[in-house]
């Protein structure tokens, strides 16, 4: 997918920005790496573990599925239609070769399949290379087509007639059944011979696995009696400099709004700023999901697991919930149950008393990215698709809705409608009938989140924007600006006074506050050291997961 052995049919890189940061070519795998940024996966591996924009650590973390798909639509010519020429630096169309314009995604199929294609003469590697197109006519005048017993020994070679008779008295008809019968015996042989080394090797390497782990036990055995008698004292120096760094970031905090309340530029009272108040930490990569259930805490993570939090307890430590085989996108929960879907395309359904797992079944052909549910019935997204299932008729499936055009990454419900996130638009789903009533078409690329308000109707995009609608007329209202990156989820919170808050958070690693009745930010909360992925609310606080692996409580 390099664009210096490409010759792309339109200008239309250009204009999606899908050029990668460090090599300035079209991105091939991009992936967002742990600073934020999206990089070629094979940048990012040759750049030494340093992002070049901020110069921090970074690595890898999850294919950036938009991207990838942005790029998939860009037209090129076939690679048998293109030469490169003398004095040229990029190739051009070559009016002799294949004239086909394709879009990449569909290039190595088309391709690997094209009329144009230089191949051999499956007959014999001594014949001349040709055009796939030419094969046919080749074949029926081709000189080296092998006596089918070639691979017993004989070593005729003619044309296809020639070899027609020559069958009749080769030497090794007479024996074919006998010499088949003795190589499907051979075939097998070698396979159990394949699958003795096979256990051979891993044996071997568990036997030195399990000397290291010994090896490894002994030592750590030496050192835990010496660690345990300093955790103690480590404990007690840790919580005092968290307080007095929070003491000393609030008294910033109420400076800096008194002097902004002072200027005119912020009507927010000091005392309604929202503050963090505590910060989860236990998960091993980035956290794209929370929700809650009886004041527990369920956040799901790129290191294939579920952690729940006792929100009564913050001091209590996480209980771990495993059984995927890929990363968790989503998580949703009703009445005394948990359903999580992840990368290894199945939804698994847990009870939030217990933490066990119930059921597990396979959903989507892809990812799965987006859940919520409704009254009996479970909904879920993936690539193209949404699916319903009956979750009071063991998980059946009910329904599947028309083919979208792009991933659903938001799903949500209020009153009669399903609401669905996709690619420049917003669709709103009749939940009696399952079809569509109305289409909202928002700019901005992909839809990444929804909320849904006793107001509005709320999304946020690829490209920055919050874009609202009147829920109940469809009208659209404003578009919200401010953040520098996608807005990767949306969330409402409104106090007893009922002025209501939206939240929404970003790739820049920010969630900020607006007042919505003035459609302006009072707020940017900046705790976060990656992009903020999820939020959730509960009791008066508003709940955040991030890429940096944390999770973080805010309250007034």
């Amino acid at each position: 997918m390099d664009d210096g052995f490409m010759l792309f049919a339109d200008d239309r890189a250009a204009e999606l920005k899908v050029h990668c940061p460090l090599c300035k070519k079209v991105y091939i795998d991009p992936f967002i790496s742990t600073c934020g940024h999206t990089f070629c996966l094979k940048c990012i591996k040759d750049n030494a573990g340093e992002c070049p924009l901020d110069a921090i650590k970074f690595s890898p973390v999850v294919k950036n599925i938009a991207v990838y798909e942005q790029v998939g639509e860009l037209l090129v010519h076939c690679c048998y239609g293109v030469i490169l020429k003398d004095g040229h630096a990029h190739p051009v169309v070559d009016t002799n070769g294949c004239q086909a314009v394709i879009k990449i995604s569909e290039k190595h199929e088309h391709e690997e399949n094209c009329e144009f294609k230089p191949i051999s003469c499956p007959n014999d590697e001594e014949c001349p290379k040709m055009f796939r197109k030419e094969l046919e006519q080749h074949l029926q005048m081709c000189q080296n087509v092998k006596c089918p017993h070639h691979k017993y020994g004989c070593p005729f070679k003619g044309k296809k007639e020639q070899v027609t008779e020559h069958v009749q008295n080769c030497k090794f008809e007479g024996v074919k059944d006998y010499l088949q019968s003795l190589d499907e015996i051979i075939t097998e042989l070698k396979k159990d011979i394949i699958t003795k080394d096979s256990l051979i090797t891993n044996l071997q390497g568990t036997v030195t696995e399990l000397e290291e782990r010994l090896s490894d036990t002994e030592k750590n055995a030496a050192l835990t009696s010496k660690r345990l008698d300093d955790l103690e004292e480590r404990s007690t120096s840790i919580m005092k400099a968290v307080s007095s760094t929070t003491d000393n970031f609030e008294f910033v905090m109420s400076k800096l709004t008194l002097v902004e309340h002072q200027l005119g530029t912020n009507p927010i009272e000091p005392q309604l700023l929202f503050k963090c108040q505590g910060t989860f930490v236990g998960h091993k990569g980035p956290v794209w999901s929370l929700c809650i259930s009886n004041d527990v805490l369920f956040s799901a993570s790129s290191d294939n697991t579920i952690k729940s939090w006792n929100l009564r307890s913050i001091y209590e430590g996480p209980r771990t919930m495993t059984g995927h085989d890929g990363i968790i996108l989503a998580v949703c929960s009703k009445d005394n149950y948990l359903y999580s879907g992840s990368s290894d395309k199945t939804i698994k359904v847990w009870d939030t008393k217990t933490l066990s797992l119930v059921s597990s079944f396979v959903a989507h052909d892809d990812p799965i990215c987006s859940l919520t549910t409704h009254e009996n019935k479970l909904y879920s997204g993936s690539l193209r698709s949404i699916k319903v299932w009956d979750l009071s008729d063991d998980n059946k499936l009910l329904k599947v809705l028309p083919t979208q055009n792009h991933w659903v990454r938001a799903l949500a419900v209020s009153g009669k409608y399903l609401y669905s996130g996709s690619y420049r638009a917003v669709k709103i789903w009749d939940l009696l009938s399952m079809e569509v009533a109305h289409v909202l078409q928002c700019n901005g690329g992909s839809v990444y989140s929804l909320a849904l308000t006793s107001r509005y109707i709320v999304c946020g995009t690829y490209e920055n924007m919050i874009h609202l609608w009147d829920i109940n007329t469809l009208a659209e209202i404003t578009s919200l600006s401010g953040h520098v990156g996608t807005v990767y989820a949306l969330a409402e919170l409104s106090n007893p006074g009922g002025q209501s808050r939206l939240f929404s958070a970003s790739y820049d690693k920010t969630i900020r506050v607006w007042n919505m009745d003035l459609m302006t930010c009072a707020q940017t909360m900046s705790r976060h050291e990656g992009s903020v992925t999820c939020l959730t609310v509960n009791r008066g606080s508003i709940i955040s997961g991030s890429v940096d692996n944390n999770i973080k409580i805010w309250r007034q």
